[in-house]
């Protein structure tokens, strides 16, 4: 359900990061003036795109991994470097998680350059992708470790 949700989440930052995209490209080239915040709002809408699209293509198994250990690995052996992997991720979202709330409660005040928005809005972005992340890290190394171990 959630990652349906994100899903759509990303569909709608993706059109209108393609939608102010081209309005900046009209506007510059056939009106020959600038939209002021479509930069910036696209960039931003980029960020929020990337953070929550890390669960979703972790739901798929899309994410880039180095088998040059574990592909070697078998039974037991292969089975605690997968969880040492997991353990691993599950840390470091955790930081990402901590860190990225504490940028968000320090930039409130800080305003973008173009649209006057506080940054904070735009670095949430940090922690809600890493929450989600974790949250399907967590799913993942729970269906890892009841399956024997078969699946990574």
């Amino acid at each position: 359900m959630a990652d349906l949700v994100l899903q759509r989440i990303i569909i709608v930052t993706m059109g209108f990061m393609l939608f102010f995209t081209f309005a900046q490209v009209v506007a510059r080239y056939a009106l020959h003036s600038s939209l002021t915040y479509s930069e910036e709002l696209s960039r931003y809408l980029f960020v929020w795109t990337v953070f929550l699209g890390l669960p979703v293509v972790a739901r798929r198994g899309g994410h880039m991994a180095v088998l040059a250990v574990s592909s070697r690995l078998r039974g037991g052996a292969a089975k605690v470097c997968t969880s040492l992997a997991y353990a691993i991720s599950i840390v470091f979202m955790t930081i990402m998680i901590v860190q990225g709330a504490g940028m968000v409660l320090r930039t409130f005040e800080q305003l973008s350059p173009a649209m006057e928005i506080p940054m904070a809005y735009v670095y949430l972005a940090i922690p809600a992708g890493c929450f989600f992340m974790l949250c399907q890290l967590l799913v993942d190394l729970y269906a890892f470790l009841t399956k024997g171990g078969n699946t990574a």
